[in-house]
């Protein structure tokens, strides 16, 4: 039997794009409706949640934002302790961040 152990370094890690994939699918949000959220493509979206392109700093904070998650957990920094925030309801996620008027839930 072959010993294993040692291509172990320590404990698993996860990057930014699999903190995203998870926020996405803890959120209840699927890559079509980020993208329609952001103003960009599915395939843009899915770059970066497979970890292809870094998104930019704006980007990922409207993901926080969106998802209900710090944006410092998001990165890699603090981690979330408690419960995370809901995430907004279906008609603030209809709200594009390009747009004049932008509605942001309220967060009791």
């Amino acid at each position: 039997m072959e010993d294993h152990s040692e291509q172990v370094a320590g404990p698993l890690e996860f990057d930014t794009a699999d903190r995203m994939r998870k926020s996405l699918r803890v959120a209840g949000f699927t890559v079509h409706d980020m993208a329609e959220y952001l103003g960009v493509t599915r395939g843009t979206v899915s770059t970066w949640i497979n970890g292809h392109v870094e998104p930019s700093v704006q980007t990922l904070m409207l993901w926080a934002m969106h998802t209900g998650v710090p944006y410092e957990w998001l990165t890699g920094g603090a981690p979330v302790r408690g419960r995370v925030a809901e995430a907004p309801d279906r008609q603030a996620r209809k709200v594009r961040p390009s747009s004049p008027k932008v509605y942001l839930p309220h967060f009791a």
